[in-house]
């Protein structure tokens, strides 16, 4: 009952009138807190809003009890992590509300002048479990940060040099990558791109969109069953995406494994890439993940599922801590990668790393660009984004 009630009156204020919503940022931090901790004590009392008449103060007031359940709710939480996500469900079945603090909590704390996305709840995040024709899902990680306190993550990011793709036209204007290759050769580079992670401690690596065929995901799990990622947070690798064979087409899908090795499972583009007039062949995969691990969440997306700036995209609606994308595409690809994620900063404090793949290539671009947890996207300059190296080690930007 509390989740549903958290999350109806959370959806309320959201949708407030945007000219009336902007005077939550002036709400004074302390003065909001007290007020909350003093509506903790009414919340099973039947009361009125009808004493309060200006509609600043209304939304002061219910503010207030929303945070007054967010910590109700938060205290009064048993975790159950077999459970989860069902357990996070509201009655409705239409919106997750997940108990892990939000990235305001850790970063500083709330604090006045931040809007209602940034601090409106401080120990909850409401996710819908639909938005359009596209189903959010929530994957549970199995494994639990080994260190009570706060870690920093440590991210590796994986290019290739020379790279070289093959595809075969399908119909008049698809195509469909049937292979794929680099200066060195893929086994090479991958089994060093490998032993660097594990080298530099890295617990979350990515490689770039329709980089990686099923063998080289099988290198990349055989690499890791034997030399296991040594890490303080859950490991997630994501070893690229490739053209897969579905029941009705093709999907692009990309593999998610543990520090193990193990596939906890893969997710799928919804937004097809196009170059020289060709747009991949494939069918919309209809779903956008999440992990949800001890201590935050994670969305994921390949390419245009992020940055596809003719359509709203689901992912960036999603209050989450770090959103992790694979990418292939010319500098303007990044550049509009860049602005989303410096809109999912502002709105809700996300980090975004990006591992993109220069293609097609001209003769002076770099291998790929990284995108690597800033503090500030707006302000990257695509220059400072590009990346020779085949293999980057960093952690987010303070």
């Amino acid at each position: 009952m509390l989740k549903t009630l958290l999350s109806r009156l959370y959806g309320l204020l959201e949708t407030t009138p945007a000219n009336l919503l902007q005077e939550f940022d002036q709400f004074d931090e302390g003065a909001l807190s007290l007020a909350a901790f003093r509506e903790t004590s009414c919340l099973g009392r039947p009361e009125s809003f009808a004493s309060a008449r200006a509609a600043k103060d209304v939304l002061f007031r219910a503010a207030a009890v929303l945070r007054a359940l967010d910590q109700v709710l938060f205290e009064g939480a048993e975790p159950n992590p077999g459970e989860a996500p069902d357990c996070w469900l509201t009655s409705d079945g239409e919106k997750y509300v997940v108990p892990i603090p939000r990235s305001v909590v850790s970063d500083g704390g709330p604090r006045s002048g931040q809007s209602f996305s940034r601090r409106g709840l401080l120990h909850h995040r409401v996710i819908p479990t639909r938005i359009g024709d596209v189903d959010i899902l929530i994957e549970q990680h199995t494994d639990l940060a080994l260190e009570p306190k706060p870690a920093e993550h440590i991210f590796g990011a994986a290019l290739f040099a020379g790279f070289d793709l093959r595809y075969e036209r399908s119909g008049a204007k698809g195509f469909l990558v049937t292979a794929t290759d680099c200066a060195e050769g893929l086994p090479a580079a991958i089994e060093r791109h490998c032993a660097a992670a594990r080298a530099g401690s890295c617990d979350t690596l990515l490689w770039p969109e329709l980089t990686m065929n099923p063998a080289c995901v099988t290198q990349v799990q055989t690499f890791f069953v034997e030399n296991p990622l040594e890490t303080l947070l859950p490991a997630v690798v994501i070893a690229g995406s490739w053209h897969v064979q579905g029941k009705n087409g093709h999907l692009n899908l990309a593999p998610v494994l543990n520090g193990r090795g193990d596939l906890m499972f893969a997710f799928g583009k919804n937004r097809r890439f196009s170059f020289d007039g060709l747009t991949e062949d494939i069918n919309v995969y209809g779903k956008v993940h999440i992990i949800a691990t001890d201590r935050e969440l994670i969305a994921l997306a390949i390419c245009k599922d992020f940055c596809d700036k003719a359509r709203a995209v689901p992912a960036i609606s999603l209050d989450v801590d770090l959103v992790l994308v694979l990418s292939m595409g010319r500098p303007n690809t990044m550049t509009a990668h860049r602005d989303v994620a410096d809109d999912m900063k502002v709105r809700f404090g996300t980090r975004t790393v990006i591992v993109q793949q220069s293609y097609p290539r001209a003769p002076l671009e770099p291998a790929g660009y990284v995108f690597k947890a800033l503090k500030d996207p707006r302000s990257a300059q695509l220059d400072a984004l590009a990346e020779c190296a085949d293999f980057t080690t960093f952690r987010r930007e303070l």
